[in-house]
Parts: C-alpha cells; structure tokens; sequence
C-alpha cells in the first residue's frame, strides 16, 4: 500500500497553512502600529474641545450648542463659533492657528449687523461652496423675529471674518443678509443656486402676500454674484417674476374630506 505518499502530501500543505496565518497575524499588527503613529483626522471635539473655545471667546460670551464649524485651510483648519457677547450683541468667532504661539487663538470677531438689522438668538453656521473663483462662504442663520430668521453670508479674509456685501434693486450697498420666514400672509424665501450658468451660485429671493381675497402675490428678487458681491438683476427679476405668475405652483390638496 502507498499510504506514505498521502502522509508526505497532508505534510507539504501544513507549512503552506502556517505561512498565510503568519501573514495575517503579521498585517493585523501591522495595521495596528499604523493607527497608533500614523496622523489621523480629527474631529472638532478632539482637536479643541468645547471648554478651550469657551476660554477663547470674548468675556460673558455664550457659545453655540454644538461647538464650532471647522473651515478647512493649510496648514491648519480655523473655526468659526456663533455666540452672544456680553452686551447682547449676537456675534461669530474666527478661531485661528497662531504660528509664533503654536496654539489656536481668537482671531478676530463680527457682530451680525446689517444696518440695525440682527438677530435675536445665536446662529446656526454652515459652509457653502460660492463656486469657481469664489470664496467659501459661511451661512450664518438665527431667528431674527417672529415667523422670520435672518440669514448672513460671511467670508474669511486673512485674519478676519468680512459680510460678502450686496447691491440692492435701488443700488444701495449693504452686506449680504436675507430673511426667511412665513406668517399667514405673508413669507419669504431665500434660495442659492446658479442661475445664469457662469459656475458661482446666486441667490433668489421669493416673496409672497396672500391680499384680503384669498389671492397670493409672488415676487422674485434675483442676485447675481458678481466679484463676491451679491447684485440684484433687474431683468432676471422680472423674468423669475413673470414665470411665477404664468406658471403658478399648484394649490395644497386639502386634507380634509
């Protein structure tokens, strides 16, 4: 009987079996000296917690729930944080990476004013993406009324936070701010999107009055972005306006029966 080929062909598999263990054993620690020494993204909470924002920010100051918006830069990331100052005044935070120092420092900070106009609680802050040739902008949103929150746009310069700033239909210059909001008759509605097709987006503003029969009125207000300035377009205007009107959106279905 041949059974001494079985036997050698059973012992030429077991070194082959010990050898893919090996490498598995030999990838896994691999893998874990790599978490421990490689860098790693870190969250927000991580890198600066909640309670060194806090020691950053101006006296008296109430942070935002939430910590902070990161805002991705080289070398370092900065932060924007939404806050109420002492006096009242609702306000964002640029936290910024101080090299001299090696630690992160308050920039610089900006009350959220547009000619009187202010919110009434802190903001919530997100990013947007302007476009091809634009900045980054932050979104700083907050109720500033009953039914109405108002909205920010908002810009990192250098060291400092800057309002992107905005042509209204009478040429008057002010900083890029927008309500948004409805009662019963009254709402408005800001939206950002590119609307003529150059690549950067624009803002449309929609506003609509239900008169004392029933009807609602529609308006539409469209802002270009123009060399980072928000400028109102006449005739887009007029035509956003007319397409309303033309093509209106179909009525709620009631649900009652």
């Amino acid at each position: 009987m041949r059974t001494w080929k079985k036997k050698k062909k059973k012992s030429a598999l077991a070194p082959s079996f010990i050898a893919a263990v090996g490498l598995v054993v030999t990838a896994l620690i691999a893998a874990l000296v790599l978490q421990r020494t490689l860098p790693r993204r870190e969250a927000v909470a991580d890198r600066l917690p909640p309670p060194e924002f806090a020691s950053l920010l101006p006296a008296g100051a109430e942070a935002a729930a939430g910590g902070a918006l990161e805002i991705p830069d080289l070398p370092q990331s900065s932060y924007a944080v939404g806050f109420k100052a002492q006096d009242g005044n609702i306000a964002v935070a640029l936290i910024a990476w101080d090299k001299q120092q090696s630690r992160y420092v308050l920039a610089s900070t900006l009350v959220l004013d547009a000619g009187g106009a202010r919110l009434e609680s802190v903001p919530t802050l997100t990013l947007m993406m302007l476009g091809r040739g634009a900045p980054v902008a932050i979104v700083a949103k907050g109720s500033a009324g009953a039914y109405t929150d108002g909205v920010f746009i908002i810009m990192r310069q250098g060291g400092k936070l800057r309002f992107i700033a905005k042509q209204d239909k009478d040429g008057k210059a002010g900083v890029a701010f927008f309500l948004s909001g409805a009662s019963v008759k009254h709402s408005e509605q800001v939206d950002f999107g590119d609307v003529d097709g150059d690549g950067t987006k624009d803002a449309v503003v929609t506003q609509s009055d239900v008169d004392d029969r029933g009807v609602k009125h529609e308006t539409v207000s469209a802002y270009m972005l123009k060399e980072n300035v928000f400028t109102y377009d006449q005739e887009l205007s007029r035509l956003f306006t007319l397409s309303k009107s033309v093509f209106p959106e179909p009525p709620v279905p009631s649900t009652i029966p």
